[in-house]
């Protein structure tokens, strides 16, 4: 009689200091290894424990079947890295503790940098010697990237017609990692004795960052009212100054809609739909800049997860929000929507038309779902341009900060530090594994010879009383008690819905 199926976490410690989690599955007589991930790339001792049981679950519902000898044993000869790395990924996308998102990036490593120069290798022909000429064809690919760009005829990506980006240090180093974690089969089964990806010799010298600042309380004001102008613009604008070129030909120069269309190498239906587009500031709110942007600096969450909450997520009742779904198991959390941020939020939903409960809660105009590209170059970079006009129109100097959606998790955080939240608390908010980013800001926030005027500053931007007995635990009380909320400087709904401008 074969013994019951058993499972337990595996330990490889490398040569780096990392760990690399694995399961070590027996059961019907075969014990095979199921690879999870290194602690660079967010595993720990908690997460290994909740892929082992999310494993047991799976195995006692009858939905996994064992492959003796794990990945690599199923060949009978040395595969191919292309081989190899293609069964690794499939098991990656399989294996219920990885999130989606990770085995999207590890899939995209290995079809745009890693299988082009290794695929062909078998495990026991790539060298360190490789390793490093992979290193320098990248440098070289970047060289070649930039130089292009720089002379006006950006490279694209044959598959996606995008323009190539140059990869950093950092991401170069991500993808040795994603190779370390390939290696690691051929290396279990015997292929290889020694992983070659593994160790500090094999990474590049990470760039030194130039400072990173975060949006001080008066900026961010600025976004805001930036933010609620181009919410409140309809249509973009060269939609418009194509707008004013039809009416132009149509109104003063008399011609015919044919002649309009084929002067301006337009459709006709398009030169009446550009007719009727004209710059209304004073009619409905059809964006949604203002709530992601008040949202990312008045709630702390990663730009990916607020691109994924929905509707549904979102309880203003409660004043709180849902993070479901996070790159480690402490971002799985609920997040306390402070008063000015759940005044910003019942604005926004006051004029957003109704949605199903699985719908993105911050669509874009056509109702799709936003991604970080599209928070970065549709929401924040036009907002602080914006911004900088607006400052500049009140002889105030232009927003200091490089802005970032992660520049807006470092800015909550100071704020939420500087108006006298403890650091757990602040650290549970953002979903912090590892508490020394949220202590390394808090140093930050003490050097600060202001830290007085914007505690208080802060704790009225946020909308909490100045006076706090528990201003950790200060909101949540005030809604079991029924105890009133202090708004935002008196501000009032309709205000906020109306756009006006402070």
């Amino acid at each position: 009689m074969a013994p019951p199926a058993h499972v337990t976490i595996t330990r490889d410690r490398r040569t780096d200091g990392s760990i690399t989690y694995g399961l070590r599955v027996r059961v019907d007589g075969t014990d095979e290894r199921v690879p999870l991930g290194n602690t660079a790339e967010g595993w720990d001792e908690t997460r290994a424990e909740v892929a082992r049981r999310q494993q047991v679950a799976k195995m006692e519902l009858g939905l996994w079947s064992p492959r003796a000898g794990g990945i690599a044993a199923s060949y009978d000869k040395e595969p191919t890295f292309r081989e190899l790395a293609t069964d690794w990924l499939q098991a990656r996308k399989q294996n219920p503790a990885i999130g989606s998102r990770t085995a999207e990036l590890n899939e995209w490593q290995l079809r745009r940098y890693l299988a082009p120069f290794f695929g062909e290798l078998r495990p026991s022909q790539i060298t360190p010697e490789k390793v490093k000429r992979y290193r320098r064809h990248i440098h070289a690919e970047n060289t070649k990237i930039r130089a292009a760009a720089e002379g006006g005829a950006p490279l694209r990506d044959p598959r996606t017609g995008r323009p190539l980006r140059t990869l950093s240090n950092e991401s170069i180093n991500k993808t040795l990692r994603t190779l370390a974690s390939v290696l690691d089969e051929a290396e279990d089964v015997g292929f290889v004795t020694r992983n070659v990806a593994r160790g500090r010799r094999t990474r590049e010298p990470l760039e030194r960052r130039r400072p990173r600042g975060i949006v001080e309380v008066d900026e961010f004001l600025s976004l805001l009212d930036a933010a609620i102008q181009l919410d409140r613009e309809r249509h973009r604008p060269n939609t418009l100054a194509r707008a004013a070129d039809v009416r132009m030909l149509r109104d003063e120069a008399r011609l015919e809609w044919a002649v309009i269309a084929k002067q301006l190498g337009l459709a006709r239906s398009t030169a009446f739909y550009l007719y009727a587009c004209v710059d209304d500031r004073t009619g409905p709110i059809w964006g949604a800049r203002r709530p992601v942007i008040a949202a990312l600096a008045l709630a702390g969450p990663r730009v990916t997860e607020l691109c994924q909450l929905n509707v549904d997520d979102l309880d203003l009742t409660k004043a709180r929000f849902y993070v479901n779904d996070a790159k480690t198991s402490a971002g799985i959390r609920e997040v306390d929507i402070h008063p000015r941020l759940l005044e910003e939020l019942t604005a926004y939903a006051a004029y957003r038309p109704p949605a199903p409960g699985n719908a993105p809660a911050f669509p874009t105009r056509t109702g799709n779902r936003r991604n970080k590209d599209n928070v970065r170059l549709r929401v924040i970079a036009p907002v602080v341009t914006r911004a900088n006009e607006i400052r500049a129109g009140r002889d105030q100097p232009p927003i200091r900060a490089h802005v970032t959606p992660h520049t807006f998790r470092r800015t909550y955080i100071t704020y939420m530090i500087a108006a006298g939240y403890d650091l757990p608390y602040v650290q549970a908010q953002v979903g912090h594994a590892d508490p020394a980013v949220t202590l390394a800001i808090y140093a930050q926030v003490m050097r600060r010879a202001d830290r007085d005027q914007l505690k208080a500053e802060l704790r009225d931007l946020l909308g909490v009383p100045s006076e706090v007995r528990a201003i950790n635990h200060d909101h949540r009380e005030a809604q079991r008690t029924g105890e009133p909320i202090k708004s935002f400087r008196g501000a009032d709904l309709s205000a906020i819905v109306r756009g006006i401008e402070r």
